[in-house]
């Protein structure tokens, strides 16, 4: 049996029991509320009265106002994003749709049109009471001529909250819609964590200087074996709703899976991402964000990362421990790695504690990653945040290192015993090859394959003369051996699959 929507009066009824734990404007009238939600059920009634809460919350005001009601409506009449559509039919449905608003507004007893937001290349057209909604999106030749003709004729209309460029030039660009809710997001990758969350937790919930920073939490956790998931929920339960904290299963293994899971889940226009053994310092997360909107040309960057040693690391480790994500530059001052210095330019930062603009990701990192990064104990395929770093570079996205964004990296006695850094080193070594050629054309990899094995065998002969028989013993000249092995091994790899290529082509 089919049950039909509230009329005004059940509305009207029902918000007044869904609000009794809701904390309300003076100027709220429920009424009106009621008379602009027509055709909402009650469970549509108690959503938009929740996320008009949810909205409150994150924006530290003390009683849910009519912004709140506004953008709660957008929420639950429109929802989160629209669907991609193309030129020909998609011209036809843009038309069409915005022609229930153009007409609505010429008809003399229609409730007027009170928005039009041209969010990138999304479209939404709201009226007043008994809204009718255009929501799609569309191409240049499509948009753009609707945009154009409704500019004369609509009271108000909205840029891009984010870029606050002209419609022109979105389309142009032809950028993907990215739906932002927040100003930061602080992303955690977490596999077999339950005893370093709670610490890391901890520290997030200690930061400083957030009051005008809109931010959130996303824990992906890449398939735990563990009781992570048990210690994320209890750590839920008990968090402010102002830093919400939201948790996602990934059960692809590996780093690249579950950094691409955070980029979609991710509701902040600026991602940092943490590792589960990372401790940020009390004001990690203003600084990353101060400083991604005084650069917004920024596409990715990153800060120190120092390390808590659980033990004496061996003799001479400082060779080799920025393959453990450790950079404790002397730069005093901001630097861009797109900089002419040759010795700049050849650098990218690691993925601790990167901080990645959404918008860049979503525009030119593919979602198939080859490199996988970290899976359970391998190690051979390393290099993951090099190859989304570089799509970004590629792309004119500027990559920076500003020093005054601190972690501390925590690093176990296990990761600094011989057989895990060989290990280590090796994968670093294994995945030189594909990242070394992103930087060329196809047809140009032949010709440098090699360059890059003589000089890699140059390496590891003369590594071989320096230390002799002190490879046995010295644990850091040892793994960078296996490197220059690795990195050797890697390129033969390639060359080979390159001539049985060329020989089934004959």
């Amino acid at each position: 049996m089919g049950v039909d929507a509230p009329d005004l009066k059940g509305r009207l009824s029902i918000l007044d029991v869904r609000d009794r734990n809701k904390k309300l404007a003076t100027d709220i009238s429920l009424e009106a509320i009621a008379r602009r939600t027509r055709g909402f059920t009650g469970a549509d009634l108690a959503n938009l009265l929740n996320e008009a809460a949810i909205l409150t919350a994150r924006r530290r005001k003390e009683a849910i106002t009519m912004m709140e009601i506004d953008d709660a409506v957008d929420r639950v009449v429109a929802g989160m994003e629209g669907t991609p559509l193309i030129d020909g039919k998609s011209k036809r449905l843009i038309y069409h749709e915005v022609g229930h608003a153009i007409v609505g507004t010429l008809l003399k007893d229609h409730d007027p049109v009170q928005v039009v937001w041209l969010l990138a290349v999304k479209l939404r057209i709201k009226t007043g009471p008994g809204p009718i909604w255009a929501k799609m999106m569309g191409t240049l030749s499509a948009c753009e001529t609707v945009s154009r003709n409704l500019r004369a004729g609509f009271p108000e209309i909205w840029l891009d909250p984010l870029t606050k460029k002209s419609p022109r030039t979105i389309f142009e660009k032809k950028q993907t819609y990215v739906m932002v809710d927040f100003n930061f997001t602080v992303a955690i990758r977490a596999y077999n964590a339950e005893q370093r969350l709670e610490s890391l937790l901890e520290k997030l919930s200690s930061q400083t200087n957030t009051e005008n920073i809109s931010w959130e939490i996303v824990i992906v956790d890449n398939n735990s074996t563990d009781n992570t998931a048990k210690i994320l929920q209890e750590y839920q339960s008990n968090w402010p709703e102002s830093c919400p904290i939201k948790y996602y299963l990934e059960p692809r293994q590996g780093a690249s899976y579950a950094r691409q899971r955070a980029m979609e889940e991710a509701r902040g226009s600026l991602v940092g991402f943490l590792d589960d053994d990372n401790l940020p310092s009390p004001d990690w997360v203003a600084k990353a964000y101060s400083f991604g909107v005084a650069h917004p040309k920024a596409g990715a960057y990153s800060g120190l990362v120092h390390a808590i040693y659980e033990v004496e690391p061996p003799q001479n480790f400082k060779r080799i421990a920025s393959c453990l994500a450790i950079i404790e530059w002397s730069a005093k001052e901001p630097f861009c790695f797109n900089s002419q210095d040759p010795l700049k330019r050849g650098l990218l930062p690691p993925g601790a504690g990167l901080v990645i603009r959404k918008e860049a990701w979503v525009e030119n990192v593919t979602a198939n990653l080859k490199l996988k990064g970290p899976v359970k104990g391998s190690l051979t395929v390393k290099g993951e945040d090099l190859e989304a770093l570089w799509y970004l570079r590629k792309a004119g996205w500027e990559i920076w290192f500003n020093p005054e964004m601190h972690i501390y990296h925590q690093i176990p006695q296990s990761r600094l015993e011989k057989e895990y850094l060989m290990r280590l080193l090796r994968g670093v070594g294994l995945s030189r090859h594909f990242t070394r050629m992103l930087g060329y054309q196809p047809w140009q990899r032949p010709l440098v394959i090699p360059l890059y094995m003589a000089n890699d065998l140059r390496k590891a002969i003369r590594h071989s003369l320096k230390y002799g028989k002190e490879l046995e013993t010295d644990i850091v000249a040892s793994s960078e051996m296996e490197m220059y092995w690795g990195s050797l091994e890697s390129h033969l790899r390639a060359l080979g699959e390159f001539l049985k290529w060329k020989k089934a082509e004959k």
